[in-house]
Parts: structure tokens; sequence; C-alpha cells
């Protein structure tokens, strides 16, 4: 398709939307997808990208509102069976002369129950042998001269009735020691290093 360019008003608009539907049934869909590497050839990549400029567009995908179960969003990779498999990888923007971009996390909401819960896992290795289960790594960057790295906060809301709890704990072994739990203060070459405080909580009731 060629540009829709005007030279003093916004370019022109490119919609794709499917076919409505009789009550009860369910509308068109809208599929893009590149085909099949047949033999040793690869199937060719989707872009999804705004253009460069004063101020870029940004990309939205959603899901509609529904009266019964709204539609998910999926992110997945495909198998890789003879290589490994690709990477999902979320990079917020840089920033040249102000703070780079977040990256936010948020369950969905409710107006009659509870809020959705976050799960970040790996997957079990349950079924086979001598393979280990993946690691999680919360961490923040180095920072150089004058620089104070980035602090890691767990904490539960407070609530009305009883407040969440924050759990610890190491899986058991089965042939081997159990693993140890280490919790260690940051050193310093130049100062102190670091304490370590551990308080239970305080309760302005009398009863």
């Amino acid at each position: 398709a060629g540009e829709g360019k005007t030279e003093s008003q916004n370019g022109g608009a490119i919609n794709l939307i499917s076919g409505k539907a009789a009550s009860g049934a369910q509308t068109g869909e809208v599929l893009v997808n590149t085909p099949n590497g047949g033999g040793t050839s690869v199937s060719g990549h989707i872009g999804l990208m705004s253009g460069e400029g004063a101020g870029s567009g940004k990309i939205s995908i959603a899901t509609g509102d529904s009266s019964k179960e709204s539609g998910s969003i999926e992110l997945k990779v495909g198998e890789g069976t003879g290589a490994s498999p690709g990477n999902i990888d979320v990079s917020a923007g840089k920033g040249t002369v102000a703070s780079g971009g977040n990256i936010l996390l948020t369950s969905g909401d409710s107006t009659t129950t509870d809020s959705g819960y976050i799960s970040v896992r790996t997957p079990s290795r349950t079924t086979t042998t001598n393979s280990d289960s993946g690691a999680i790594t919360v961490a923040t960057g180095n920072t150089g001269a004058g620089g104070k790295s980035g602090s890691i906060t767990f904490s539960t809301g407070t609530a009305v009735g009883k407040a969440g709890a924050i759990s610890i704990s190491i899986g058991e072994s089965g042939s081997e020691s159990g693993t140890s739990l280490e919790l260690n203060a940051g050193t310093s070459s130049a100062k102190t290093g670091g304490r370590v405080a551990i308080s239970s909580g305080s309760s302005s009731s009398t009863t």
C-alpha cells in the first residue's frame, strides 16, 4: 500500500476491521502470520513498531470489555526442538537527558472480590534425570562514581483486617544436605559495613 501523506496535516490511517456478526455469533478474526518454512528454510518475522520522530507513537495491545469473560493476551515463544528456543525480552526505553522508562506489572482490580495475583516461577523438572529447574534473579544494576544502586523492596499492603504475610522458604533436599538461607549486609571499602536488623511488629492495642 502507498503512503497517505499530506503537507501540513496528519498522515492517513490504516484500519483493519473484521466483519460484524449476528446476535449471539462471533465477529470475524484478524490474523497476521507468515507461512511455515519448509525443510531447512526459516519462517519470516513480523515487525510491529511505530516510527521515529519528535515524539514516537505508542503501541497498544488490548482486549475489549465484556459482560462475561473478557479475552486474554498471550505472549508465547515457539518450541525449539533442535536448538535453544527463543527468548522474551522486555526492555523499557533508554533516556539520554532524563531517567529511563519503567516496567510496571499490575494485576487486575475487582469491584466485588479479590484483585488478581502475579505469579513468577520457573517450570518443574520432575521427569528428566539430572536436569535443573531454572533460577530466578532479582537484582539492581551497578553504578559508577557517586551513584547509588537501586533498592529492592518486598512489602505487603496495609489492611483493615489482617495484612498479608511474607514467606521465604527453601525446598526439601532428597539425597543431599539441606540448602542454607543466607542473609548478608553490604560490605564497604571506605566506611562501616551495613547491618542486619530484624524487628517484630508493634501494636497500638492493649488487648
